[in-house]
Parts: structure tokens; C-alpha cells; sequence
């Protein structure tokens, strides 16, 4: 019997119900997407990496919801992508910064930025701005 979910292709995007033959194929897929979308592999984190479950969250961002979930599936017998959220919420300074100096935490290089900048008497208006940018 055919499924009616579409088996994963190097050519096909993530999709919810989509099915893989094991988790190295998975994981790989993971590793070429981040690559291609991401640009870098530092900013997933494998947080679940067993043989039946693995999820993925993207790091550069803690308020970033992008994630994935596969688990086997014992209808389709290989695992499934259960829960695809491929959206992205970074700030364009946390993409800057985690390109720049991958691996730091942002709001570091901003208070670091800002402590530079604070000298100059720009005013408690500039710094309310400041910090909403960071966020």
C-alpha cells in the first residue's frame, strides 16, 4: 500500500508527515537544509537524538520557534516528521551578530555596542530604541 505522505527526495522541502528511511537520512537532510537556509551549522542543536525520536531547534535565537520532531512511525515503519514550525523570528542584529561572531550571545555584543555608544549623550530616547532593536 502506497502512503499518502511524499518520501523525502533531496529535491522535495520539509514537510509535515514527511517520511525518512532512517534517522542518518534525516539527519542529513537536516544538515543540508540548515546549510542551504540557515548558512551555518552552529545554529541547530539536535535536542532529541535517540533511534526512534529526534527533534531539532535552531539556537541563534532563544525566541526563535523554529523547530522540527520526527518520530517512527509504526504504520509507515520509518520515521515521520510529526511537527514542522518553519518560521523564524530573529532580529536582523541577532543574524548580523551570530554571522559575525558565531557561537556569542547577542545581548553581550549589544550591551558591549551600547557601553561604546552610552559616552556620546544621546539620550534616554536612543537607548529605549536601542534595546528594542536588540530584542
Amino acid at each position: 500500500m502506497r502512503s499518502k505522505f511524499p518520501l523525502y527526495s533531496d529535491k522535495l522541502k520539509f514537510s509535515l508527515g514527511m517520511l525518512f528511511n532512517d534517522g542518518k537520512q534525516f539527519k542529513s537532510a537536516i544538515q543540508k537544509y540548515s546549510k542551504e537556509h540557515i548558512r551555518q551549522l552552529d545554529f541547530i542543536k539536535f535536542i532529541k537524538n535517540e533511534p526512534k525520536r529526534i527533534v531539532v531547534r535552531y539556537i541563534a535565537s532563544p525566541n526563535c520557534p523554529w523547530r522540527i520532531r520526527a518520530s517512527y512511525s509504526p504504520i509507515a515503519k520509518c520515521l515521520q516528521i510529526m511537527t514542522f514550525q518553519d518560521e523564524h523570528h530573529c532580529s536582523g542584529i541577532e543574524i548580523a551578530i551570530s554571522d559575525i561572531l558565531p557561537r556569542v550571545e547577542h545581548r553581550n555584543c549589544a550591551r558591549h555596542v551600547f557601553a561604546k555608544w552610552s559616552g556620546r549623550k544621546l539620550g534616554k530616547s536612543y537607548e529605549c530604541d536601542f534595546w528594542q532593536i536588540v530584542k
